[in-house]
């Protein structure tokens, strides 16, 4: 079905039943025939929710990395307070005669404060991604070495499972199914 050129409010109505649909997993084709649109139009705009998702996806998780990182700088303030606070400690004694002394003490303070200052400057760095990454081990079917040991017709099945896969998301990406026969014949 042709449309005319839609408004901007239009593009937001017809984007909501489209990630309605969406998020429901249908694929484009059937969003398409369902709402009556052509399937150009919803694929863009799939594409353009996805890319609107990620953004705010982002957004949202900067705007909580910083209340983290908000909430770290004042739990850091007091305990650097709170470790110059414990440095001087304060004695008042009275003599026999009701006079009160008053003795001060210095002290390297209570180090407690310090873990706790040491905690929130590391789980700073971890917010920042100041660490270096940690190694990850995946798991997976068939290793490299392990596809030279492969016949031909396992390899083919392997591709053909992996095109199947990709249908999916070739509507969606640019990537192209692999051909079988070129991998077979080489």
């Amino acid at each position: 079905m042709t449309r005319a050129a839609r408004s901007p409010e239009q593009i937001d109505a017809d984007r909501f039943q489209i990630a309605q649909l969406y998020l429901q997993r249908k694929p484009p084709k059937a969003i398409a025939d369902e709402l009556g649109y052509e399937y150009g139009v919803v694929v863009r705009d799939i594409a353009a929710l996805r890319k609107q998702f990620r953004e705010e996806s982002l957004a949202m998780v900067t705007q909580r990395k910083n209340e983290e990182l908000m909430r770290l700088d004042m739990m850091e303030r007091k305990a650097w307070i709170s470790l110059e606070e414990s440095k001087e400690r304060r004695k008042i004694r009275t003599d026999d005669q009701g006079r009160e002394s008053i003795t001060v003490e210095e002290s390297e303070g209570d180090p407690r404060w310090l873990g706790v200052a040491q905690w929130c400057t590391e789980q700073r760095a971890k917010i920042l991604g100041l660490y270096a990454p940690k190694e990850q081990v995946l798991q997976h079917n068939h290793s490299t070495s392990d596809a030279a040991e492969l016949s031909e017709a396992q390899l083919v099945d392997i591709i053909s499972k992996k095109n199947k896969e990709m249908a999916v998301d070739a509507e969606f990406k640019e990537e192209k199914p692999v051909e079988i026969e070129e991998h077979v014949n080489e």
